[in-house]
């Protein structure tokens, strides 16, 4: 009767499970990764560029979860020659590492970017993002039922009798973005009244690459759609 069960259970759930969506990598300190949430951010910004560097541990108490890299560097091109607006670009690579099989996923993406003024405290911004996608494992670090044995416990050095079946996965990734921004730039001597506001809508993995370590399953990136909301004061 258990057998019958766990039969119907393992049955039901390959039944359930056909769509399986996933969310990008994110830092909770979303105003310190802009190219993170919107390539059209790349070059937003007064000064003559700007350098990003995060690092996220998530779930310590777990042996070896995931941590989190990224760095970013972005300028604006020739802001005072073009005065009816002026390109940017933004460098955005990140890695994202988990378990003791080293699972990760790396991303290096390039971003163009134009931004044109509306008023002269108002900016549209559109953004194309050109990159490539690299997942990895170590399967070396795998641990099969063979390499077990009684009371000894698991043994490395034994053969685990499995096929390699991992690949690793290298593929190009589009995405896009648009955002419009406002900044007010009053301040006084006394005070600083500024206000600041980003309005902006992304679309990530525009071209759906496709990510696999198995050869006979077929996975696909959903595109990942952001709208962000930002108001600073």
């Amino acid at each position: 009767m258990k057998t019958l069960n766990f039969f119907l259970v393992i049955t039901g759930c390959t039944l359930i499970i056909n769509i399986v969506t996933a969310q990008d990598v994110h830092f909770s300190q979303y105003n310190n990764s802009p190219l993170v949430i919107n390539p059209s951010n790349a070059g937003s910004i007064n000064t003559d560029y700007r350098v990003n560097l995060n690092y996220k541990n998530q779930w310590s108490s777990i042996h070896q979860a995931y941590a989190t890299y990224c760095f970013s560097y972005d300028m604006g091109l020739l802001k005072k020659e073009i005065h009816s607006g002026y390109p940017a670009i933004g460098i955005n690579i990140m890695q994202d590492i988990a378990g003791e099989t080293r699972l990760a996923n790396t991303n290096a993406s390039l971003s163009f970017v134009y931004h044109v003024p509306i008023k002269n405290t108002q900016y549209l911004s559109g953004a194309i993002q050109a990159g490539i996608l690299q997942n990895s494992i170590d399967e070396s670090k795998l641990k099969w039922d063979n390499q077990y044995i009684g009371e000894a416990g698991f043994d490395p050095n034994l053969p685990s009798g499995e096929n390699s079946f991992f690949e690793n996965v290298i593929a190009g990734d589009f995405s896009a973005g648009l955002s419009w921004n406002y900044n007010s730039k009053i301040s006084y001597l006394n005070a600083n009244d500024a206000r600041s506001i980003t309005l902006g809508i992304a679309g990530f993995h525009l071209n759906r690459p496709f990510i696999t370590f198995y050869n006979n399953h077929e996975i696909y990136n959903l595109v990942l759609f952001f709208l962000a909301i930002h108001i600073l004061e």
